[in-house]
């Protein structure tokens, strides 16, 4: 972020005598890939002696800032935790730079204290024994599907057997830490500098010499509760919620969980497929393509009307057939009875399923399609002469073209024409499109297949899109508009 306006603000640097001095700085620039700013120390901070620093974690631009010492002018990065703005809290800046220390060193402790662990040997570590191996794998392979695959374990076994010695490291790690005074960063730096006062006097345990170690600060022991259960207030009506969640629920009998689980099998099989035939391996007609396409959603739509809505309709009548009376009565003959049911709004939520179903086909079939005419209309053809015509093909992967046509005599004599005229292959893809969308259009409704006892005055049809909607105009349009692009070069 360059050319941002120049900011007073306060910068750590260390001095000679090792002290962190802040002095006064103006920023200058901003790095926003590595988070840092460009400052420049103002006179007065400037005359004072800056030394370099090896500790480049700390305070990475200290070298920059000793150079800068002797060049007053010289500009330098530092990070922004060494930087406090004129117009920021210095309290506030305050804890958040002591946080930022104190995150620093314990992570320094961490991974000394990782470095450790993964650098002590594991051969004499005794590996998993063959009841608990036995015990992992019944646990992670305890479904049907794993248990059928017979699939190889050895690579996880390894992988249990290195956490399980590791784990031994780290105990064993802790113990002789404890043992010889070594000191724990939660404890303090007392307890720290006594430990390296034994490690370095030659303490050892058990024939084992430890070198200065910080132990990480334990993980805090979560309390054990008193009951299995959570406490609700007082003043909350478990059983009151209980039995208001219990009404307005749907999923109180087993029944209507299979059912559903079925019937959104059924509709991710019919989201799958498409309307559009969108596999072509070589160059057809306009007439050929257009059965193809017939074809694909003439099969579809039977299937929807046929197979899908009778499948889903069998399912329900099998899951509720033996509930009988009460919330799900397939029997039921009182309409007004029948509107206060549970089993009303399953089938209005079955209702939606199928809806939406039909809405992902629709529009999943209109983003194939489209993408598929695309990149059939994606070659750019420049007809210069007839003796020179250049294409420029950006679909490298298909090999011929999509529809075949041929160049012959007018039925006037007046010069060439193509078999095909040139806006009726325009036109009867459009139809196409068209005519696949319509196809959604008139199925019914199972609710009244289902409750066959009550006394429908009409019948009942699903949404689905149509061809006025948003999302079909704007499908429309991108076919048509490639399609005109690439039927330009015939015309001229």
């Amino acid at each position: 972020m360059a050319g941002i306006p120049k900011s007073q603000g306060k910068v750590a640097v260390r001095c000679q005598d090792g002290s962190i001095s802040w002095m006064d700085a103006l920023v200058l620039d901003f790095d926003s890939t590595g988070n840092r700013y460009l400052v420049q120390l103002q006179s007065g901070a400037a005359s004072r002696s800056i030394t370099p620093t090896a500790n480049t974690a700390a305070y990475p631009s200290s070298r920059t800032a000793g150079a800068a010492a002797s060049t007053p002018s010289a500009p330098f990065w530092i990070p922004r935790v060494q930087l406090c703005f004129a117009a920021e809290d210095p309290a506030l800046y305050a804890k958040r730079f002591a946080a930022a220390c104190v995150a620093v060193s314990a992570a320094d402790v961490q991974l000394a204290h990782e470095l450790c662990i993964d650098s002590m040997p594991i051969d004499d570590v005794p590996q998993l024994t063959t009841e608990q191996v036995n015990r992992v794998l019944t646990f992670a392979m305890n479904s049907k599907k794993l248990k059928d695959r017979l699939m190889d374990t050895s690579t996880l076994i390894n992988e249990a057997n290195l956490e399980h010695a590791r784990a031994m490291n780290k105990a064993t790690l802790q113990a002789l830490a404890a043992a010889a005074g070594t000191g724990n960063a939660a404890q303090g730096e007392s307890s720290a500098a006594e430990g390296y006062a034994a490690a370095a006097a030659g303490a050892s345990v058990v024939g084992v010499q430890l070198l200065p170690l910080v132990l990480p600060p334990a993980e805090p022991v979560k309390p054990v509760p008193a009951k299995g259960t959570v406490e609700v207030p007082a003043t909350y009506d478990f059983r009151e919620q209980l039995s208001e969640f219990s009404f307005r629920t749907l999923l109180t009998k087993p029944e209507v969980i299979h059912a559903l689980s079925k019937i959104r099998l059924e509709s991710s099989k019919v989201i799958k497929m498409s309307l559009f035939n969108t596999f072509s391996s070589k160059s057809v007609r306009l007439e050929e393509f257009e059965q193809l396409q017939t074809a694909a959603t003439d099969s579809v739509a039977n299937h929807l009307r046929d197979n899908w809505s009778a499948s889903t309709k069998n399912i329900i009548k099998s899951a509720f057939k033996d509930v009988g009376k009460g919330w799900y009565n397939l029997a039921e003959t009182s309409f007004e009875t029948y509107r206060f049911s549970k089993l009303r709004r399953f089938l209005g939520l079955v209702r939606f399923s199928m809806e939406d179903t039909l809405r992902f086909l629709a529009e999943g079939s209109m983003r194939k399609f489209v993408t598929f005419m695309q990149g059939c209309c994606s070659d750019v053809v420049d007809v210069a002469s007839t003796s020179k015509v250049t294409v420029d093909s950006k679909d490298l992967s298909r090999k011929a073209p999509l529809l075949l046509t041929e160049l012959v005599v007018a039925p006037e004599g007046g010069g060439f024409a193509y078999s095909t005229p040139v806006e009726t292959i325009h036109s009867k893809i459009i139809a196409v499109f068209d005519r696949a969308i319509s196809k959604l259009q008139g199925l019914n409704q199972l609710e009244p297949g289902i409750m066959d006892q009550l006394f429908w005055p009409s019948a009942l049809l699903l949404n689905s899109v149509h061809l006025q909607e948003e999302v079909t105009v704007r499908a429309r349009d991108a076919l048509s508009g490639c399609l005109l692009a690439s039927l330009q070069p015939l015309r001229r």
